[in-house]
């Protein structure tokens, strides 16, 4: 090796250092110490992915509809990969312009992708209009952004409304979802069903019940809350709905009353307890878009004992109010009678839990178990 060519690759050694490290020379006053130069190492870390990526995803579908004059669909063919070529007549009522929509489906790290096109095309007399379709051959342009939560409104509410100065007291809701299905039902009043699309939600009925006025509710999500404006025949109303934050527990109930099965086994239940003087009481809440249901238990003595079964009748009674959204179980309140237990396992200010099992007047019995927490203004 000659010299010239030494020192040629000894400048690419030092320049393959300062490309993969980005370095650079420090004069001696830039160093603590020693004399002479330096190489200064800055390591940085690499990209973690590249800006532009290009993947090719195979079509496993397509959807397509054959639009008439006014956008109505005259046709719907689904097409799989596995039908291969085909061949579909479609009639047209007159000559004219239609229109043509094309979703082409496929999979991409086991997320749906679809990819839609649409075209017009005219009908003319004395013209067979032929129109190929390829499967794939678009381009979607996919932007990696933050992933967006998905929202799921399914649980208790609180609503306030606003009518010119005044604000009603918190109405209690419960909302389940199901996709953009929205059922809501209101506390010891009417359901009412409507949807969500991720962002506006919307319902319709009575919220009084049966009797009450038709309202209609449209909002929107911000935040933690829904903001919108019901409307109803005499004018509007602002709403605010919030998301109650009342620690829920465990009931589960079993049994029969005319032979009518009574099951429940939720993790939504709330427990009250009423101070007031007079027999001692607590209650089990729970209702949603399906059923509302109290359990109420009066013990004698001054206080709620941890430790204690009471007996029924003599030491305790109650009642069971049972109201599924069905006409097949109109009896509402139903009273307990011996012979049953209720025994308190536990009991402070907090909450209660323990197990029960009486019969119900008029026949059946109930027996189940609960670890709920006492909550106020319910």
């Amino acid at each position: 090796m000659n010299r010239r060519n030494a020192v040629r690759l000894g400048c690419i050694a030092v320049l393959a250092v300062v490309l993969a490290f980005g370095c650079s020379l420090l004069p001696r006053e830039n160093v603590a110490e020693g004399g002479g130069w330096y190489i200064k190492l800055r390591i940085q870390a690499a990209a973690v992915s590249k800006g532009i990526t290009v993947d090719e995803l195979d079509v496993t579908g397509m959807a397509i509809q054959v639009l008439g004059p006014g956008e109505d669909v005259l046709q719907s063919i689904d097409w799989k990969k596995e039908d291969g070529s085909q061949e579909y007549l479609v009639a047209v009522p007159q000559p004219g312009e239609y229109g043509f929509e094309v979703t082409h489906f496929g999979e991409r790290d086991g997320v749906l992708v679809r990819a839609k096109e649409s075209a017009s095309f005219e009908i003319r007399a004395m013209k067979i209009t032929v129109i190929d379709v390829v499967p794939g051959g678009i381009g979607l342009i996919w932007v990696e952004g933050e992933e967006a939560q998905e929202v799921d409104l399914t649980g208790y509410w609180d609503m306030l409304a606003y009518v010119e100065d005044q604000t009603s007291d918190p109405i209690p809701m419960c909302l389940k979802q199901t996709g953009t299905q929205l059922d809501v039902q209101f506390g010891g009043g009417g359901l009412c069903p409507g949807s969500f699309d991720g962002e506006n939600v919307n319902f319709q009925g009575k919220p009084g019940g049966e009797e009450g006025t038709e309202v209609s509710f449209s909002g929107k999500i911000e935040g933690e809350q829904i903001r919108g404006v019901a409307t109803f025949a005499s004018g509007t109303a602002a709403f605010c709905m919030t998301r109650m934050s009342k620690p829920f527990g465990h009931w589960d109930i079993d049994g029969s009353y005319q032979d009518l099965p009574i099951h429940l086994d939720s993790e939504y239940a709330l427990g009250t307890k009423d101070d007031d003087p007079g027999p001692v009481n607590f209650i089990l809440h729970y209702w949603d878009t399906e059923l509302g249901a109290y359990l109420w238990f009066y013990v004698v003595g001054e206080d709620l004992e941890a430790g204690r079964t009471y007996s029924f009748p003599g030491e305790a009674w109650g009642s069971l109010h049972w109201s599924p959204n069905t006409e097949e179980f109109e009896q509402e309140d139903i009273d307990l009678v011996g012979p049953g237990t209720l025994y308190i396992s536990s009991c402070s200010a907090e909450g209660i839990a323990g197990t029960y099992a009486a019969s119900l007047q008029g026949g059946g019995s109930i027996s189940g178990s609960f670890d709920v927490s006492f909550v106020e203004d319910w």
